[in-house]
């Protein structure tokens, strides 16, 4: 991976804030799934793009935890070449 885990981490937390419209604390559990992500290689745009796949059709603007978006993520990662 090209980025410090320090940035990877950032910029999921800044996408997430802007998703949902409010600043936010990565849970511990958000933030070992983020850090099991990075440790797999996945790059930062196919977390984000799995990311958005997930919360697409959520019409409900709260947050919600990155368990909701892992089978998203996983299935970007297997499409990315």
């Amino acid at each position: 991976m090209d980025m410090p885990v320090e940035d990877y981490l950032r910029e999921i937390s800044e996408f997430l804030s802007e998703r949902f419209d409010y600043p936010l604390m990565l849970s511990p559990r958000d933030v070992a799934r983020i850090l099991t992500w990075y440790e797999a290689d996945y790059s930062l745009g196919v977390v984000l793009d799995g990311i958005t796949t997930a919360l697409s059709g959520r019409i409900d603007r709260r947050p919600v935890s990155l368990s909701y978006c892992e089978a998203a993520v996983k299935k970007k990662s297997r499409q990315q070449p």
